[in-house]
């Protein structure tokens, strides 16, 4: 009975962790998407009983994310990305290979059906590592027939050429004089019409160079130097950055996204742009977004002269995390997330180009069926086939993604802030090839030694709790003071406990900034070559160093002075004043995010509070009185300025709108002052002083204790500025305000170089003490305590 009983639970047990079978599916699928991967996974649900996938959806940093959960256990099953960042995990062991689970599981997926070039795009170490379930290339122009038949320009037959110059002889088969003539000004001398642009200016420089046969590094498979100063790159950039800033005929990033809060695409549908260069995901925006009168279609985006043509890439693919649980049914998904029924639907909407070739070229899938009126435009469509099957994808070792991140950096920089071009491109050259000569050299280190770090640590702590301690049991106590020391320590617990859980992180961070990590494969031990490298060769180290001290020579006294006169004013015996004070001290209070994205829209260079008043709403005071005098400061003569993406004005306009927060330091200060005897202004007044010798030589003095306790938390706090910078500017324009916990955010979170960042917050730790210390000492000849005995 017993046996049987034991049987019936188990088979109970089981059949409970069958139904239990829960697969995470973490994807960036849009509002258009979502309800169609939704409706098809149920019928995976309902073909699969037993398995439940819960579908998270995360549009914004879902790279990053999944790096952050994997390094804490908690990742998902199943991963959607693209085919520019499936290497970041990949390299990391983060991914399962399909090679491993077919030979496990088995595969439905005939990689036949593939385009012929989407294997190779997927293999790295001689395996597949992911499932692609889309392709296109980001090498689309769209364009308006209305303003092309305006302009007597034939729509474009496949014959459009570039050159790194104009060539008007050639008229409408050279693409530049093309959009030369699709350009219209008005009389103020702002574009009315631009005749081309992209959905984001590294696009329009990737396109230039792929099509250009260049590159920007010696080697794909093993890059040891950038060659970023070769005379047809320089060239060819320079060429492009006078397009945007020197021709105007083409919109920069922050006239459009920046000044006027819109988007290229939108744009396009507006009528205000003739050529649109992008992707095949716009297809379904302008299929449901644009007027009906826009006459729209795609052609390729045109090859160099004299050169064959070459195509970015783009697309999706889906893979299995290392570690789930349920290989077998995240397999399963993963295979039914890249088949053939999803590949459908998705196509069908207009926004995904099927990776199985046969499904891109069958009519009523991606191609409109005849009579299919919805799906009318483009009738070009077919060009997407072309563009996938000239896609090329440069794959580079992992220790090479940062200086990608950099290459694409400095394009938006020359094309969107008026950066010299070859001194960008040089200084682009020399920052990165020492970067390159510091991996190598990193390459063979062995493992990190854990066990005799944490004993060092576990040491550390211990003389410094001895450090601390040992001295009191030099003295005697009374029995009356051993209970109250007593009941002391138990009151102190919570505070104990607290510094406990800041010491390990400290000491764990410390003993990381010795290692090359990334928290998800095993730490390598690099001695001191973290510290070396940041003084020697990460040249955003001095930049982003010299950057803060700048803010707080700048921030530091304005603030102060501000928060001072501010209750200087509130401190008078005025009626009503607690709500003066109120007024002045809520502000503060508001988060940081926030109070960026209101400035933003305050100092908008288009339509913003401070430009209108300035320039004038049509910026028809340009160039006249203050506002020409301000343009011609700002190194923008006749122009408004951008104050945010200006190299001159945006350390001071972040400076100003930091002093919204002003309150705060202005509650500190008045508590001084109300501190302060009023004797000493009463007998001061009887001896004739006046307001300002009452200042200086009293309230000034008095309140030095205030004063150096708000210069010290100021120093303090401005070396941890981050959220205007990451919100506002990103670092830019030129790293201009790459803020040193910015440059360390980068490092640890987004390059996930986790022991070179714990470096760079120790150096800072360092930093911050010294010039506290120093504050310290230099206090006792300027501080005056009440009381205090000379």
């Amino acid at each position: 009975m017993k046996r049987a009983l034991w049987a019936a639970m188990g088979l109970l047990l089981a059949g409970a962790a069958q139904a239990e079978v829960t697969l995470r599916l973490m994807t960036g699928a849009s509002n258009e998407t979502a309800p169609v991967i939704e409706r098809l996974i149920a019928e995976f649900e309902a073909r699969n009983p037993g398995v439940r996938v819960k579908l998270e959806r995360v549009p914004e940093e879902r790279d990053r994310k999944l790096l952050t959960q994997f390094a804490a256990g908690v990742a998902p099953d199943v991963f959607t990305t693209s085919v520019n960042t499936w290497r970041r995990f990949a390299y990391r062991g983060i991914f399962l290979p399909v090679d491993e689970l077919r030979d496990r599981y088995g595969m439905e997926i005939d990689p036949g059906r593939w385009y012929p070039n989407l294997q190779s795009f997927y293999t790295w170490d001689g395996r597949l590592w992911a499932l692609p379930t889309s392709t296109t290339s980001p090498m689309l122009v769209y364009y308006n027939r209305r303003l092309l038949r305006e302009a007597g320009i034939p729509e474009p037959d496949g014959s459009w050429t570039w050159d790194a110059r104009f060539r008007p002889e050639l008229r409408e088969k050279d693409f530049m004089w093309v959009i030369q003539r699709l350009t219209k000004l008005g009389p103020n001398g702002r574009a009315t019409q631009w005749g081309f642009a992209s959905s984001w200016p590294q696009l329009f420089a990737d396109s230039l160079i792929r099509t250009r046969g260049l590159r920007l590094w010696d080697d794909d498979e093993r890059p040891t130097r950038v060659v970023a100063t070769q005379p047809e790159m320089v060239e060819t950039m320079q060429f492009a950055a006078d397009l945007v800033n020197r021709h105007r005929i083409i919109p920069s990033f922050a006239e459009v996204q920046q000044g006027m809060g819109s988007t290229m695409d939108n744009e396009f549908m507006k009528g205000r742009l003739a050529m649109l260069l992008s992707g095949s995901w716009v297809i379904l925006n302008l299929r449901r977004d644009a007027p009906a009168d826009l006459d729209w279609d795609v052609a390729p985006f045109p090859a160099f002269a004299g050169r064959p043509f070459e195509a970015l890439s783009e697309g999706n693919c889906v893979a299995v995390i290392r570690g789930t649980r349920h290989p077998r049914e995240a397999w399963k998904l993963a295979q039914f997330m890249a088949g053939e029924e999803l590949q459908i639907e998705l196509a069908k909407l207009g926004e995904n180009q099927p990776a199985f070739r046969d499904l891109a070229t069958r009519p009523g899938v991606w191609l409109a069926a005849p009579g299919d009126e919805a799906r009318q435009r483009p009738e070009n469509m077919a060009i997407t086939d072309r563009l996938a099957m000239s896609m090329t994808l440069i794959q580079t070792p992992e220790y090479f993604d940062p200086v990608r991140n950099e290459v694409q950096g400095t394009f938006f920089q020359i094309l969107t802030n008026r950066n010299d071009v070859r001194e960008s491109l040089q200084r682009l050259e020399d920052q990165n090839n020492r970067r390159l000569k510091l991996v190598a050299r990193r390459e063979d280190r062995p493992p990190f030694p854990w066990v005799p770090a944490l004993a060092i640590g576990t040491l550390l702590v211990a003389a410094l709790a001895a450090w601390v301690y040992l001295p009191e049991r030099q003295v005697r106590y009374s029995r009356r003071d051993k209970a109250q020391s007593r009941r002391a320590y138990l009151f102190l617990i919570p505070w104990l406990f607290g510094l406990a859980l800041t010491l390990g992180p400290m000491v764990y961070s410390l003993l990381l900034s010795f290692s090359d990590s990334d928290l998800i494969r095993p730490a390598r031990w690099v001695g001191l070559d973290n510290y070396a490298d940041a003084f020697t060769a990460d040249p955003l180290f001095w930049q982003s160093l010299w950057v803060t001290a700048y803010y707080c020579l700048l921030s530091i006294p304005t603030g102060m002075i501000s928060a001072l006169g501010l209750a200087l004013i509130l401190n008078q015996p005025v009626k009503g004043i607690p709500l003066y004070r109120a007024c002045f001290y809520i502000p503060s209070l508001a988060g940081g995010v926030a109070m960026s994205l209101l400035w933003m829209q305050v100092f908008n260079p288009e339509n913003g509070l401070v430009n209108r008043l300035i320039f004038g709403a049509e910026g028809e005071n340009v160039g006249k009185g203050l506002a020409g005098l301000l343009s011609r400061a700002a190194g923008v003569p006749g122009e408004t300025i951008n104050w945010f993406q200006n190299e001159i004005t945006v350390m001071p306009t972040l400076v100003f709108t930091g002093l919204w927060g002003a309150g705060a330091g202005c509650i500190i200060f008045l508590a001084g002052l109300q501190g302060i005897n009023p004797s000493f202004q009463e007998a001061a007044k009887l001896d004739g002083a006046g307001v300002w010798t009452q200042f200086r030589r009293i309230t000034l003095p008095l309140l030095s204790p205030t004063v150096f306790f708000v210069l010290v938390t100021s120093v303090i706090g401005a070396f941890q500025v981050f959220t205007q910078a990451y919100v506002i500017t990103a670092g830019g324009p030129n790293n201009q305000t790459m803020f040193y916990m910015l440059n360390l955010f980068n490092h640890g979170f987004r390059d996930l170089r986790m022991g070179y960042a714990s470096a760079l917050a120790w150096v800072l730790f360092v930093i911050v003490l010294a010039l506290t210390a120093a504050q310290v000492v230099g206090a006792r000849r300027w501080v005056h305590y009440e009381g205090e005995v000379k």
